[in-house]
């Protein structure tokens, strides 16, 4: 875990275990006992997790992945493009736009990149393959340095993308690993795992929400620090249920005979 968790620890497990070093903050104490007895929850109510439907995304994307590329504005990358023998390197590139990621992948962005995008993965991603506690068939890794900024900073040339603001990663079968230093990276990561370790250093303007029961993972020599915007909004894509509630006046009840 990071150095520090501004708020309580909830799990809905009741055997569930949280891992802390020394000096980790979390509830605003660093004291281990009062952090085990007031500040971690466990057999808490499960929350409404989100559904993700990535289908408003992909009408923007009119360019296919080609071995190479450098800049890629509004891209889908082929099912299979990169392995876990081979996976698909993209070095120091520019990401522009939507990042449509269809299938299997495995994916790495080394070297120095910016994103000026969200990166989603088709609604069809197959199930993960896990090994070890990990996913291995689908991973979207950070592994060099990122500036992100959001689409809303976009050329008007990219038109309605522009409005598609909120998240930075929508990849509820993938896992999303961090391992390299980024900036202020503004949008929510929905991943099916989520790791951030090594030099990871930087700031999420966001929420992290992890749609599998596999362990999270926020370690590394480095500062991080996740702060959530609140639920006033939420990402294009992104729901949490709906229900219907009936206003009176609005309808006629009619008596059945």
């Amino acid at each position: 875990m990071g150095k520090e968790v501004s708020g309580d620890i909830s799990l809905v497990s009741k055997t569930a275990s949280v891992q802390f070093g020394s000096n980790v903050s979390i509830g605003g104490t660093t004291n281990t006992q009062l952090i085990r007895a007031e500040h971690i929850h466990k057999g808490v109510p499960e929350p409404r997790f989100p559904d993700v439907d990535t289908t408003v995304y992909k009408q923007y994307v009119t360019n296919t992945y080609v071995d190479g590329m450098k800049t890629l504005d509004n891209v889908r990358i082929p099912a299979g493009t990169g392995t876990a023998v081979k996976p698909l390197t993209l070095d120091s590139v520019t990401v522009r736009g939507v990042l449509y990621i269809e299938g299997s992948n495995v994916i790495d962005f080394s070297g120095n990149s910016n994103l000026q995008a969200v990166i989603v993965t088709a609604n069809d991603a197959p199930l993960p393959a896990i090994s070890g506690g990990v996913i291995t068939n689908n991973i979207i890794s950070f592994s060099g340095s990122v500036a992100a900024q959001s689409v809303a900073s976009l050329p008007a040339s990219f038109g309605d993308v522009r409005k598609l603001t909120g998240a930075l990663i929508l990849a509820p079968n993938y896992r999303v690993r961090m391992w390299g230093n980024f900036g202020a990276v503004g949008g929510t990561v929905i991943a099916g795992q989520f790791q951030m370790g090594g030099s990871a250093e930087g700031t999420i303007k966001g929420s992290i929400i992890q749609t599998t029961d596999l362990a999270t993972t926020i370690d590394g020599s480095a500062d991080v620090v996740i702060a959530s915007v609140g639920t006033t909004e939420y990402p294009a894509g992104v729901t949490f249920g709906v229900h219907y509630t009936g206003i009176p006046g609005s309808y006629l009840e009619v008596p059945v005979p």
